[in-house]
């Protein structure tokens, strides 16, 4: 009877894991998550630095890397919370946004793990 309910969890835990899509790695070969801005919030310094508004999507769409809005950011596997389909950004990461003077728009303008990496674009 365990045996079978050993198998039934494991074809469970497959099911619900399999739409993750396991991100890049870098070239040290650690997995880097990526978290897309949430473009329904707006784009200023509080909200861009909020942590609260970056979602894991390892799908997201490529940005130009214009510094005039968020667009993404990469992360490495340590800057975490568990790690896999429902990812965080741990609370020790920090996000600094700044400013574009022409557009009025947040951009990310730096991360505080220098192995992460910020992808903004143009605003829409």
């Amino acid at each position: 009877m365990m045996p079978v309910f050993a198998i039934a969890i494991g074809l469970v835990l497959a099911v619900a894991t399999s739409g993750f899509k396991e991100g890049s790695k870098d070239k040290n070969g650690v997995n880097m998550y990526l978290f897309e801005y949430d473009n329904s919030q707006p784009y200023d310094i509080t909200h861009v630095q909020d942590k609260g508004n970056w979602d894991l999507n390892q799908n997201a769409a490529e940005c130009d890397q214009t510094n005039e809005e968020a667009c993404t950011i990469s992360v490495p596997e340590s800057d975490v919370d568990n790690p896999g389909p429902s990812a965080t950004l741990k609370s020790s990461f920090s996000i600094t946004a700044a400013t574009n003077s022409t557009t009025g728009t947040a951009y990310v303008s730096s991360l505080s793990d220098a192995s992460a990496q910020e992808f903004n674009r143009t605003a829409e």
